[in-house]
């Protein structure tokens, strides 16, 4: 890997805020002449003020909330979040500081208007320099120099994970572990521990990893000294992460470290406020724009094709466990069968017009009704009848946690792979682990990604939609 020169780290971060600056000021200067005709005589006449103002509380705003970007591993959504924060801190600042200077000319509606607008440009600015600090970073750019303590299986594990992980940067350096037998099976063995302080005075450890079992503190102490002396990143990586995938936040009782698993996010009742204010607009949005033209056009087909309603109800599972009634576009004809036997490929239930909307995932519309209602969200885990809430609840272990948020209209199971008929069991338990894990990781981002997925499916047709 290439020599980087020192301080390139510093440099993004300081690139970062300098952009910051100048999206805001360029967005002051096109606002200022664009409204200038409009704008009264009192803003004309402490516009360097006002420009003072606005600039000194975004630097208030950007000191406590910093730049993102620039850490090894960070998530887009941690970006965006961020720079909603900085914007909302701003917003607030500036209010405030032209309610204290009495500078009445301008309203609270326009200076809300600029710090939405900033957000938006800053959103796009950040996440276009982390995709290309990334790209940089995947061709030997902005690395680390990593060394890892130990050759057990965590310490493998966590190798194969930063191996694998182009984009953060990680130039591991190699293995350091007294156990030199089983050292020398690997070509990254770099010697026992006693070599540790030599090797890094020709080959500077930016990070070390620790991955030894910490029971006497025989190799632990000396190593956080060196660690300590040498100004390196020191990371102790439990032996138990390989097995538990939740994430852990380390908390202390008095001088007691305790781990705490945490919650899942929907867990949180701000959460499930802008999961459901979100839910409520998107399908107002879907039922005002579409559904008149939508019902005009279906309704019709479905009763010339075949006899029943338009409208078909069953009985679902749904939140807590608890049954709600699931509302769908009728895609079968009338049988005996439609609460105990899934739809399968070629189905003689399926009429004409019933493919094409099984196809288009459009006999799903009508759920959005339930959405309204409160028995469902946009996207979660899809409802399943009855029948499979009893067979499954036995056969799989965490079949009924799915039901901790409310099912979804789609969901990451079926963007994915997971849709339609689930013949084998496997089948079942890989739909419930992708439910699982959305569960584990929501967030309003997932949401949207899901979604966008499922338009695109819907508009290129899917093998498992039947």
């Amino acid at each position: 890997m290439p020599k980087e020169k020192k301080g390139l780290g510093p440099f993004i971060g300081f690139l970062v805020k300098i952009g910051d600056f100048v999206l805001l000021n360029l967005l002051l200067i096109v606002i200022y002449y664009t409204f200038n005709d409009y704008l009264s005589l009192e803003v004309h006449e402490n516009a360097k003020a006002i420009l003072l103002v606005v600039n000194l509380s975004y630097a208030v705003a950007l000191s406590f909330f910093g730049v993102r970007l620039t850490d090894r591993v960070v998530v887009i959504e941690i970006i965006i979040k961020n720079a909603f924060y900085i914007a909302l801190l701003h917003f607030i600042l500036v209010t405030s500081c032209f309610a204290i200077l009495n500078f009445s000319g301008i309203s609270c509606w326009v200076i809300l208007l600029f710090s939405c607008t900033m957000c938006i440009f800053l959103i796009i600015w950040r996440v276009s320099l982390r995709i290309l600090l990334k790209q940089y970073r995947k061709k030997g750019g902005n690395f680390i120099n990593v060394v890892i303590i130990g050759i057990g299986e965590t310490a493998k594990h966590l190798y194969e994970e930063m191996k694998n992980d182009v984009f953060s940067g990680f130039n591991i350096l190699g293995f350091f572990s007294d156990d030199e037998e089983e050292g020398k099976k690997f070509p990254q063995y770099l010697g026992k521990l006693d070599k540790l302080e030599s090797f890094n005075q020709s080959n500077r450890i930016d990070e070390l990893y620790y991955t030894l079992p910490i029971k006497t503190g025989e190799h632990f102490q000396p190593i956080l000294r060196f660690t300590r002396m040498n100004m390196i990143n020191f990371f102790v990586v439990p032996d138990f992460n390989r097995i538990l995938k939740r994430k852990i936040e380390l908390v202390f009782l008095d001088n007691t470290p305790l781990f705490k698993f945490e919650t899942e996010p929907l867990a949180k009742r701000s959460n499930r406020i802008i999961k459901r204010s979100l839910d409520i607009v998107f399908a107002s949005l879907v039922i005002l724009l579409t559904y008149p033209v939508l019902f005009l056009i279906v309704a019709p087909i479905i009763k010339l094709t075949s006899k029943g309603p338009v409208l078909f109800k069953q009985e679902r599972t749904g939140l807590k466990g608890e049954d709600f009634t699931c509302y769908k576009f009728r895609s079968m004809s009338k049988n005996k069968d439609a609460d105990n036997i899934q739809a399968t490929k070629n189905d003689s239930r399926i009429t004409r017009i019933g493919t094409f909307l099984r196809k288009t995932s459009l006999d799903e519309m009508p759920q959005f009704i339930n959405v309204l209602k409160g028995d469902m969200s946009v996207v979660g885990p899809r409802p399943h009848m009855k029948k499979h809430t009893e067979e499954y609840s036995s056969l799989i272990e965490k079949y009924m946690f799915r039901h901790m948020v409310k099912p979804g209209i789609t969901g990451w199971a079926q963007v994915t792979g997971y849709r339609g008929e689930t013949r084998e069991l496997e089948q079942m338990q890989g739909r419930v682990e992708r439910d699982v894990w959305y569960i584990e990781n929501w967030s309003v981002l997932l949401d949207i990604k899901i979604i966008l997925r499922t338009v695109w499916n819907a508009i290129h047709g899917e093998e498992n939609a039947y």
